[in-house]
């Protein structure tokens, strides 16, 4: 779901459509983890969240570990650095960076952005979350990150 813009009334709508997307009982609590977005902090929304049985667990400032389009990009630049080395370019050009950029990211397919949204820190979630989730319970939450 995209809003046109992040107001507390989109969250709202949001945290609402996702309580009636998901398989789970009302009585089952959801753990959503989430920006530090003001709107996230609204009366309003903490109000949905009692109603829709959903508790919030707010991210550090800065957390690439939790965003997949970092792991993403690292797979980007890998590829970049592996076409730099094989041709041994030391320098540069702004045209043949740009094609050699554009040729990479024709290769990104679903499969590489699945994986790469994979290589997120799932451990350092549960200890955010603690007790809330068990790896036995919830098991595709812990990936081993070697694979």
């Amino acid at each position: 779901m995209q809003g046109s813009s992040t107001r507390q009334d989109f969250v709202v709508k949001f945290l609402t459509r996702l309580r009636k997307f998901v398989k789970y009982p009302s009585e089952t609590t959801l753990h959503i983890v989430i920006d530090n977005h003001r709107a996230h902090y609204t009366n309003a929304v903490k109000q949905a969240c009692v109603n829709l049985n959903i508790r919030l667990h707010f991210m550090p400032s800065y957390s690439p570990e939790f965003n997949s389009i970092e792991a993403l990009w690292g797979k980007v630049k890998q590829n970049i650095k592996h076409r730099l080395a094989l041709n041994k370019y030391t320098l540069l050009g702004q045209e043949e960076f740009q094609k050699m950029l554009a040729e990479v990211l024709s290769t990104v397919t679903y499969d590489i952005q699945a994986n790469a949204a994979k290589l997120n820190n799932r451990e350092f979630l549960h200890r955010i979350l603690g007790e809330c989730i068990q790896r036995e319970d919830y098991p595709h939450l812990f990936v081993d990150q070697r694979q």
